[in-house]
C-alpha cells in the first residue's frame, strides 16, 4: 500500500476525528483484524453480524494501531499519545469509501471476476498469466466481498499494472456495490446457477446479480461472457460496452477445441494454441478460457498464457486429486451448489477406475425455498455415471436419497448420514484398494475432515490435517 494521509482518509470517508498529541503524518497500512494488524496501520472496526470490531480496540492499541476507524457514540480505549480515532456512520461503508478512493489514486487495468462457480479459478489462472506481463494484484484466496475487495485494492502501489478482483455475493445489490468501488476496465461473468438462493431467491435473481458487474463495467470497458451460459442473452442486454465471448458448444470470439480430460490434467486448444492445464474437468477448460480471453485483450502473448497455465497449481479442496493406499481420492469439498455438483459428478462419471466409483454428497447450502427440490434433483443426476456407492450427508441427505431412488438407482447402493462424524464413522472402512472416491459438499459441511480421515485410513497413520491445513491456508470471505 502506498501511504495516506489522515486527512486524505478523514475527507473520503467524511469522518470526525479526536486526537491525542501529535497525530501521524502517514497511514502505512489498513487492517480490519487484530491478528494480522502491524504497527503504523489504521484499525477500521467492522462491525457485522457475527462480530463487532469494536471488542478488538484495545488489542488494536496494544499492537501499534497509528489509528481507529469507529462508529459514532463508540466508547474508545485509553489511547497512546499520537493515537487518532476517526469516528463515521458506518464504518463498513467508509471502508468501501476509502477503498474508492485509494483505487482512483491509481490507474492499473483493473479485472473483475464473478460468477456461481469458478471464479477463484478463475481469478488464480488470470493472476498466473498476468504476473508473467507486469506487477499484479490478485485476490488473496477468496476475499470477495465487502471487506475482501477493499483489503485487496489497497494492495496496489504505483508499479501495479495489472488487478484481478474476486467480486462475490450472497445478496441483491452487493455485486453493484462493489464495482461502483472498483471501477473495472474488464469483467468476467464465468456462469450463472442456482446459488445463494436464500438471498437472490431465483436463478433470473442471481442472474441479475451477476450483471451488476457487467452494468458496472461502463461503455467504455470490455466484458467477457459464457456464450454457452443459459443467462448468456440476460448478461449481455446489461452491458453498455463492447462484449467478448468464450465458448465450447457455441460459435465465440474465444473457444476452445481438441479437448481432452484425463484423471490429473486437460489439454485443449485456443486460437491455435495447445493449452495443458494441470486441473480435470469441463468446467476448468471453461475457467481457462476466461482467464485466456482477458489476458489476451490486456496484451498477453499467447505463449506466455499457456506457459503459466503448464506450471498452475490450483486452489484447495477443488476437484483436488489425491493417492492414498492404492485408491484415488477426488477433494471438493470447498463450495457446493448443483451446478457445480453436477459438474463434479460428470467429470468423476468419466475417469478411468480399476475398482469401484463412490460419491459422497453433503448438503449444498444457502438454497433457500428451494432446498429440498435441488437435492432431489442432485439425487436424480447420479444417473448420469455408474456408480457402486453412493452415501448422502446431512440434513438434506434424504432428499439426495429420495432422488437416486426416482431414476431407479438400486437401494443397495445408497447410505445416509446424518451429520458428517457419522459418515467420518462409516464411510471411510468402506473404501478399498482400486477404489476411486469423490467427495462433495458446502463449506460448512466440513467434509475436508471425511477426505482426512479416508486418507489416514488408507494409509494406516492419523494424521492431522492434510485437507484441513489445505482449508485453513485458503481462507474464505464468501459463504459455503
Amino acid at each position: 500500500m502506498e501511504p495516506l494521509t489522515l486527512d486524505e482518509i478523514i475527507q473520503a470517508v467524511n469522518g470526525v476525528s479526536s486526537g491525542n498529541g501529535a497525530s501521524p503524518e502517514r497511514i502505512e497500512g489498513i487492517s480490519t483484524d487484530t491478528r494480522t494488524l502491524k504497527p503504523g496501520e489504521l484499525f477500521v472496526a467492522i462491525k457485522g453480524d457475527r462480530f463487532d470490531g469494536a471488542r478488538f480496540l484495545d488489542q488494536a492499541v496494544a499492537k501499534g494501531a497509528s489509528a481507529l476507524m469507529i462508529e459514532r457514540g463508540t466508547k474508545t480505549p485509553q489511547r497512546k499519545p499520537g493515537m487518532t480515532a476517526i469516528s463515521v456512520a458506518d464504518t463498513g461503508k467508509a471502508l468501501l469509501d476509502l477503498a474508492r478512493y485509494y483505487r482512483d489514486k491509481f490507474s492499473p487495468r483493473l479485472v473483475g471476476i464473478t460468477g456461481s462457480n469458478g471464479k477463484t479459478t478463475t481469478k488464480d489462472l488470470l493472476g498466473c498469466a498476468l504476473s508473467r506481463v507486469g506487477e499484479t494484484v490478485a485476490s488473496e484466496r477468496s476475499y470477495n466481498n465487502f471487506i475482501g475487495v477493499p483489503l485487496t485494492l489497497f494492495r496496489v502501489t504505483r508499479e501495479t499494472r495489472f488487478v484481478v478482483l474476486e467480486i462475490g455475493t450472497n445478496q441483491p445489490g452487493e455485486i453493484s456495490a462493489l464495482a461502483t468501488v472498483s471501477r473495472p476496465d474488464l469483467g468476467v461473468v464465468t456462469n450463472v446457477s442456482q446459488s445463494h438462493l436464500e438471498g437472490l431467491k431465483t436463478l433470473e435473481g442471481v442472474a441479475n446479480e451477476k450483471a451488476g458487474l457487467i452494468r458496472g463495467i461502463g461503455p467504455e470497458g470490455l466484458s467477457i461472457l459464457n456464450r454457452d451460459d443459459p443467462s448468456y442473452d440476460t448478461l449481455v442486454e446489461a452491458a453498455t460496452g463492447p462484449v467478448k465471448t468464450i465458448g465450447i458448444r457455441s460459435r465465440a470470439d474465444y473457444m476452445a477445441v481438441e479437448i481432452e480430460i484425463q484423471a490429473d490434467h486437460s489439454a485443449f486448444t485456443i486460437q491455435g494454441t495447445r493449452f495443458h492445464l494441470p486441473l480435470m474437468g469441463f468446467h476448468n477448460v471453461y475457467n481457462a478460457l476466461a482467464a485466456y480471453a482477458c489476458a489476451v485483450e490486456v496484451g498477453a502473448a499467447p505463449e506466455s498464457v499457456a506457459e503459466a497455465f503448464l506450471s498452475f497449481e490450483g486452489p484447495p479442496m477443488r476437484l483436488k486429486p489425491l493417492k492414498a493406499g492404492g485408491c484415488f481420492i477426488l477433494n471438493d469439498t470447498y463450495n457446493a451448489n448443483p451446478a457445480s455438483v453436477v459438474s463434479a459428478l460428470k467429470t468423476f462419471a468419466v475417469l478411468p477406475v480399476t475398482g469401484r466409483r463412490i460419491v459422497v454428497l453433503g448438503d449444498m447450502m444457502e438454497l433457500g425455498e428451494q432446498s429440498k427440490e435441488l437435492h432431489c434433483q442432485m439425487g436424480r443426476e447420479l444417473s448420469c455415471g455408474s456408480f457402486d456407492v453412493i452415501a448422502a450427508v446431512g440434513e438434506r441427505a434424504g432428499d439426495y436419497i429420495d432422488g437416486a431412488t426416482q431414476v431407479g438407482i438400486e437401494p443397495g447402493k445408497l447410505h445416509l448420514f446424518p451429520d458428517t462424524d457419522e459418515a467420518m464413522a462409516a464411510i471411510p472402512r468402506l473404501v478399498e484398494k482400486g477404489d476411486a472416491v469423490l467427495v462433495k459438499g458446502s463449506r460448512g459441511m466440513e467434509l475436508e475432515k471425511l477426505v482426512d480421515r479416508i486418507v489416514d485410513t488408507r494409509n494406516g497413520r492419523n494424521a492431522q490435517g492434510g485437507a484441513m491445513n489445505q482449508m485453513r491456508e485458503a481462507g474464505s470471505c464468501e459463504g459455503p
